[in-house]
């Protein structure tokens, strides 16, 4: 019992030293950074929603007709190719999960977040210009390695920029923008379904990276996080940002 009193009175103390306020720069870091969790959740969400389209469907995998004739895509929970399509990003998220920390302690928290971004910009252009099957599971690939950087690098960053009082808060937000982004996916996706062409699974699939340019454009106006500078030997770079 005697020993928890010095404990808590140095930490109290150590406490004390740091001066971290929440400020218009922190602010506007969070929410650059955040809005990854957006791009995570709005791919999580859309596409469930465009398998159900008809135009979809009877694009890339017209061989999922039901005894009725209609196009249900899930009536054949074995098919490969709607497994290969569903499994894509997450078996290509994985492996660039393998290396994000890696990639992150080299070139920093910033360059990775804008690399992701652009990155995903790539694989929404390619699966919302796809007309066959092999483009549209390419674009998922590479929509799997930007999630693996996003999801390693955010949540990172949003801790070594928070003031210690609000990390936890500003961290959360990463989860919540997946949450809002897997509901404003399902929202577009009710939305563009009233669309008899095309352009409904198109544009629900494509509209995200708008979101990704302004992640990605916003990200490298950001100074990078003090302990990421430091980790690479930017000491002094690291003090301005401090300041």
């Amino acid at each position: 019992m005697g020993a928890s009193g010095p404990a808590v009175g140095s930490c109290g103390k150590r406490q004390s030293l740091y001066k971290g306020v929440f400020n218009f720069n922190v602010f506007i870091a969070a929410v650059v950074a955040a809005s990854g969790g957006l791009l995570f959740g709005w791919d999580i969400g859309v596409t469930g929603g465009v398998e159900t389209f008809p135009s979809y469907k009877e694009r890339f995998f017209p061989h999922l007709a039901d005894s009725d004739g209609s196009h249900d895509p899930y009536c054949k929970y074995n098919d490969q190719l709607l497994q290969l399509f569903t499994a894509s990003l997450f078996l290509s998220g994985a492996i660039s999960a393998l290396f994000a920390g890696h990639i992150t302690k080299k070139y920093g928290r910033r360059v990775t977040i804008a690399a992701g971004a652009f990155i995903f910009l790539a694989g929404t252009v390619l699966q919302a210009t796809a007309y066959e099957l092999p483009q549209l599971i390419i674009g998922r690939l590479v929509l799997g390695v930007a999630i693996g950087l996003i999801n390693q690098a955010v949540p990172l960053f949003l801790s070594e920029m928070a003031p210690f009082h609000l990390r936890g808060a500003l961290n959360i937000m990463f989860q919540l923008c997946t949450t809002i982004g897997i509901l404003a996916a399902q929202l577009t996706n009710y939305g563009m379904g009233k669309i008899e062409s095309d352009w409904n699974w198109r544009i629900s699939v494509g509209v995200v990276g708008i979101l990704a340019v302004f992640m990605g454009v916003g990200t490298l106006l950001l100074n990078d996080s003090p302990n990421g500078l430091v980790e690479r030997g930017q000491v002094e770079e690291a003090k301005r940002v401090l300041r």
